[in-house]
């Protein structure tokens, strides 16, 4: 449907023809303004207004027996309508004038209009067509401003010819150019230029009855007690049939008393007996037998359908496993399993991973209610890892488990807030001395995000529009107490097809006495990292660590704080010439994409200290770092590949280029 841009009314398409009255569908016909919904001609479309202000009102806008009327849009003047229609054969955009009723064409096209998308304000449509086969979006500018550029009647195609005749004296292209003997072997064509108006049923045609040798048969047609054609007039009779004139010639109708075979035979059924067996024997075999298409269960006593409460029933949306086995770490294995219910309100996932007992593995269960508009999720999970730490010579296990209460509520289609509660456990245990007791903390944490979306998705990335984020989160105590506040906002400028400048802006803070730690990451997801020294003095300093990325040009924690600020940006272009996923995207060469950035982010302990004096008397950056480089981006196997080089500048010089290895998508 379509809102008048008042709201006071909507438009839509439908086949429900003449029945206006709202509220009277039923399986049957059962009294008087009863609607019979088995019995309907469901096989055309047209326009119709609900008027909001007169409780309901339905009113038919458009009434074409022969053709469809769909897909109404409303610009900005609430008494001028666009719709879709095939009027002379082919899909048009056509106009509506509400307040005179006038209707007139607005495109002429030969390959039709697929669907059709009008702007708030009228001045700009979108229109899906064809193009050498494939659907493609045009843009037509002032769609109800087009006068004088296409005939007030468009020309009929051939198909709308043969249903239809000629509109207004208007012929078919094809039959102008055709020459005569062409038209006559073409059965399209000859059928179009007969001026005979297509019948769906050609058993009923008149040229299709076969003729009787020596009959000459008339151009009336005699009629049923319903009023449909049954069969032709004799005229006159040859010498070789014994018809009277003015017998009725019937083709194929067990109830009639003529029968004409082939183009001699014709049979007189008028002195035969026949008996009632066939009638009795094919009531006692099917009277038993229901429609299909009507069973009784799904009815009520009056005709009208039976509401049945919708139940909960869940079925696998997906199963995976994998197992393995290690020397050194024995029997392991990987489980994901999610399922769904019908209207997927409900889901439910359960993840595992298995490495030798309990305490070194993975398992999650998750539940997601999104029956509202209000999304929740339910969420427990057990996550085990073994962290080396190179200057200690040990390896500590780390073990993160708790619960998590979420929820996300949208404003509209582009705003939302999410909050989340989550009880949380850690424990880290130095696995060089078993001996020593593991240390463990546990924490609530509470955290709240705004998020506004307004982009538009590329090929790996936005191509255009803005993005930005707020979040608040921390930590009331017992043991750790701290308040952390995240910014983040993203513009994406398109400079042309495929060319994009990627801008974000990134900071955070966090205070009190145990504050959040950042460190500087390299890229998400780093195949081949580069490690200084791991964030895990205490549990809490890896549980609540967070990654500052993408910062290249430097490893991983090579450098931390309790607040930082970021900028990149990044100009992104189509290295080959395909956007999209070619003809064999297996093949990566087809989509590689060419990045040229640059990182510079601060990251510090308190305030930020912008230079220093290093070891040489030289003056570098102590708190600053910036970062520069070339990319290659594309998809391989399905995975979207990053290849980043870049080169660190430390205030004075660049030293040596790292190269980052890593699957994901750009900011």
């Amino acid at each position: 449907p379509a809102w008048r841009p008042d709201s006071r009314s909507l438009v839509f398409h439908s086949h429900r023809g003449d029945a206006l009255a709202t509220g009277i569908a039923t399986a049957t016909a059962t009294g008087p303004g009863g609607h019979d919904q088995f019995a309907h001609d469901y096989s055309q479309f047209d326009l119709y207004r609900l008027n909001l202000d007169n409780r309901g009102h339905l009113e038919r806008l458009t009434f074409d027996e022969e053709w469809d009327d769909t897909n109404p849009e409303f610009g900005s003047d609430p008494e001028r309508l666009l719709f879709v229609s095939d009027r002379n054969g082919i899909w048009n955009l056509y106009e509506k004038n509400l307040a005179t009723g006038e209707e007139r064409p607005l495109t002429d096209l030969q390959n039709g209009v697929i669907q059709v998308s009008l702007s708030a304000d009228g001045e700009k449509a979108a229109i899906a067509a064809l193009h050498e086969g494939t659907p493609s979006i045009y843009l037509l500018r002032d769609p109800f401003g087009r006068t004088g550029q296409v005939p007030e009647t468009l020309a009929p195609n051939v198909w709308a010819q043969r249903v239809s005749g000629s509109a207004d004296g208007l012929v078919a292209p094809s039959l102008l150019v055709a020459s005569d003997a062409t038209a006559q072997r073409n059965p399209l064509l000859r059928d179009a230029a007969d001026g005979t108006p297509f019948d769906e049923d050609p058993m009923r045609r008149p040229d299709s009855l076969p003729r009787a040798s020596g009959v000459a048969v008339a151009d009336s047609v005699s009629t049923d007690l319903f009023g449909s054609r049954i069969g032709l007039v004799v005229d006159s009779l040859g010498t070789s049939g014994s018809l009277p004139s003015g017998s009725v010639i019937y083709q194929g109708r067990p109830d009639s008393d003529l029968i004409a075979f082939g183009d001699t035979a014709i049979v007189d059924f008028r002195d035969y007996a026949f008996t009632d067996a066939f009638e009795e024997a094919a009531r006692e075999q099917f009277e038993e037998v229901e429609d299909r298409f009507r069973p009784p269960e799904n009815t009520n006593p009056d005709g009208s359908f039976r509401v049945r409460r919708y139940k909960l029933r869940f079925s696998p949306d997906l199963v995976y496993a994998a197992g393995a086995y290690d020397t050194v770490f024995g029997v392991q294995s990987v489980t994901q399993m999610l399922f769904s219910d019908m209207l997927g309100n409900h889901r439910i996932g359960l993840a595992t991973n298995l490495v030798l007992d309990l305490r070194n593995s993975d398992y999650l269960l998750s539940y997601q209610y999104l029956a509202r508009r209000t999304d929740y999720i339910f969420e427990g999970f057990h996550l085990a890892r073994e962290l080396t730490d190179f200057n200690r010579g040990t390896v500590f296990r780390y073990r993160n488990y708790g619960l998590v209460v979420g929820a996300s509520y949208p404003f509209d289609k582009f705003r939302r807030v999410d909050a989340s509660l989550s009880l949380l456990g850690v424990s880290l245990a130095d696995l060089n001395d078993l001996g020593t007791q593991p240390r463990t903390r546990a924490f609530i944490y509470p955290r709240v995000a705004f998020t506004s979306d307004r982009t538009v998705p590329g090929f790996m990335s936005p191509q255009s529009g803005r993005r930005w984020a707020v979040s608040l989160a921390g930590s009331p105590g017992p043991d750790v107490q701290f308040v952390t506040t995240l910014a983040d906002a993203r513009q994406y400028v398109a400079l042309g097809a495929g060319y994009t400048v990627a801008l974000r802006v990134s900071g955070g803070a966090s205070i009190g006495p145990d504050p959040q730690r950042f460190y500087a990451a390299g890229v998400q997801n780093w195949i081949n990292p580069s490690y200084n020294t791991l964030p895990i003095e205490d549990p809490d300093d890896f549980v609540f660590a967070t990654p500052i990325l993408p910062l290249r040009g430097y490893g991983f924690n090579e450098a931390t704080g309790d607040r930082f600020a970021l900028i990149n940006a990044e100009f992104r272009a189509p290295l080959i010439a395909a956007l999209l996923p070619g003809p064999i995207p297996i093949i990566p060469l087809y989509n590689i994409q060419a990045v040229a950035f640059a990182d510079a982010g601060l990251l510090a302990e308190g305030s930020f200290n912008l230079r220093r004096t290093n070891e040489n008397g030289n003056t570098v950056f102590d708190d600053a770092f910036l970062g520069a480089g070339v990319g290659l981006r594309t998809i391989l196997l399905g995975y979207p590949i990053r290849l980043d080089y870049a080169w660190p500048y430390n205030g004075r010089e660049f030293g040596d280029p790292r190269t980052y290895f890593s699957i994901g998508l750009d900011f």
